[in-house]
């Protein structure tokens, strides 16, 4: 989401290769739960508003 963010509102957009980054290790996927449903949907949301206007570029 982020990402698709940055590369459609970015000038200069530049991707870096080869850097090490950091991750959590587990499956604990505890945003699947109902829990986080409404923030499942909002970034959905936005994840769809940000496609649109990176095709619009």
């Amino acid at each position: 989401m982020m990402i698709v963010k940055m590369v459609a509102r970015a000038k200069r957009f530049k991707v870096f290769k080869n850097l090490q980054t950091t991750f959590p290790i587990g499956d604990e996927q505890v945003w699947k739960t109902n829990e986080f449903s409404d923030c499942a949907a909002h970034n959905k949301e936005e994840c769809r508003k940000a496609l649109l206007e990176f095709d619009e570029k």
